[in-house]
């Protein structure tokens, strides 16, 4: 069963390292999830703006996509703390906790689009293209290979730009969702890139499914726990954690 509006999801920041100096970079607004035309013909969706390869050993384990599913509820698995509410608004809820042996705070939010199917929702946070399209702070989003993608990410100042490369999970969840996963990988064809500090998501992703009462609406869960590296006290990066998920978020709605 899944769970109601009122246990809700999550996002990243943190940490603490030196930063080059990086251009910021200037965006326009970015068309929302409604406004932009998809047709969604089915559950499973191509990112294909690269070409396919040989799939490499799964970055995120069975264990990792266990964990992530019982963090919409109060009780994680890892027998950590529970959340504690930052703050509760119509159709959304954030969350914070901190995670076991880690000083880098872990975020989750709960949000319920209106007049939005899953399947859109989950095409909008796969698809390279759409990524971009929809997500303010994404300057850059590629496929390297069949489960492994290259991010760079505009953030105010003083951070800087920040680059990922990630390992991506996507699959079904018990109660007929979907899950989709990141964790923080390595390429050899995607070396760190000079002047850029790239970041670390220990594990972030969405858990997408159709809400039970309410018609044509999608509940999501967005869980991060990311450290963004650089020299940036651990405490000034945790305290815009709420901000910068809540940002991302609403961004796709």
């Amino acid at each position: 069963k899944e769970p109601s509006i009122e246990q809700k999801v999550a996002t990243p920041i943190a940490s603490t390292r030196k930063t080059p100096s990086t251009p910021q970079h200037r965006h326009h607004r970015r068309p929302s999830l409604n406004s932009l035309s998809v047709v969604a013909s089915s559950g499973r969706f191509s990112d294909s703006d690269s070409d396919n390869e040989a799939a490499p050993a799964p970055v995120i384990t069975s264990k990792e996509v266990a964990f992530a599913l019982s963090m919409r509820d109060n009780t994680p698995m890892d027998n950590g703390p529970a959340w504690s509410v930052i703050r509760s608004q119509p159709n959304m809820t954030i969350y914070k906790r901190w995670p076991p042996n880690s000083n880098v705070l872990m975020v989750r939010i709960t949000m319920l689009l209106e007049d939005v199917d899953p399947k859109i929702v989950e095409k909008h946070v796969t698809v390279p293209s759409l990524m971009v399209s929809w997500s303010d702070a994404t300057t850059e989003y590629r496929k390297v290979d069949t489960d492994t993608f290259y991010s760079r990410y505009a953030f105010p100042s003083p951070l800087g730009d920040r680059e990922m490369l990630e390992g991506r999970h996507v699959g079904d969840t018990p109660c007929g969702g979907r899950v989709v996963l990141f964790k923080s990988t390595t390429h050899p064809d995607v070396p760190e890139t000079p002047g850029l500090v790239r970041g670390e998501t220990l594990l972030a992703g969405y858990i997408i499914s159709a809400h039970e009462t309410r018609p044509n609406t999608t509940l999501v869960h967005f869980v991060s726990h990311s450290d963004i590296k650089g020299n940036i006290p651990t405490f000034l990066v945790n305290s815009m954690a709420a901000k910068v998920a809540t940002e991302t978020v609403t961004s796709l709605a």
